[in-house]
């Protein structure tokens, strides 16, 4: 991995820059659209289970 190269934030989700070009053509819009709330709902599954495993882990510290 080049530490280098600019990766931006959240990169699964950058074609929703794609919906700005799609434009008005519907097929492609709806698989965007559709690959976005697949992406979308990863990440909020991800940050579930990142909330659930620090709520966890500080339970933890305080009952030591």
């Amino acid at each position: 991995m080049d530490l280098a190269v600019a990766i931006p934030p959240l990169p699964r989700l950058q074609p929703v820059a794609q919906l700005a070009v799609v434009g008005a053509d519907v097929r492609a819009l709806k698989f965007v659209e559709r690959k976005m709330v697949r992406e979308r709902n990863r990440v909020c599954f991800a940050l579930e289970e990142a909330s659930e495993l620090i709520d966890e882990t500080l339970a933890s510290l305080r009952s030591q």
